[in-house]
């Protein structure tokens, strides 16, 4: 039962279609914690440029700790790979 009361609870967390919060996450995470944790979320713009201590760590594991300035169009190929595999 605990299972099916989460659903609906996540349900409506993310039917009122406003954007993606620190208190929706805190929200997600309390409901998945059995499960899972999301650490991060946001747009792939956010990632390539914003400075959030998660994006920028993602810049700086790609450049090998040497910067976290936003991403170049040089870079993004490398950075889509980086992403689709991290973590795994």
């Amino acid at each position: 039962m605990r299972r099916v009361y989460s659903l609906k609870t996540l349900a409506q967390i993310f039917s009122d279609n406003s954007e993606l919060s620190a208190e929706k996450l805190a929200s997600l995470n309390t409901i998945a914690k059995p499960f899972l944790c999301v650490e991060w979320w946001g747009t792939f713009d956010d990632l390539t440029s914003k400075p959030s201590d998660f994006a920028k760590t993602l810049r700086l594991t790609l450049r090998d700790d040497e910067s976290d300035s936003a991403i170049l169009d040089t870079e993004i190929d490398d950075f889509i790979e980086l992403i689709q595999n991290y973590g795994f």
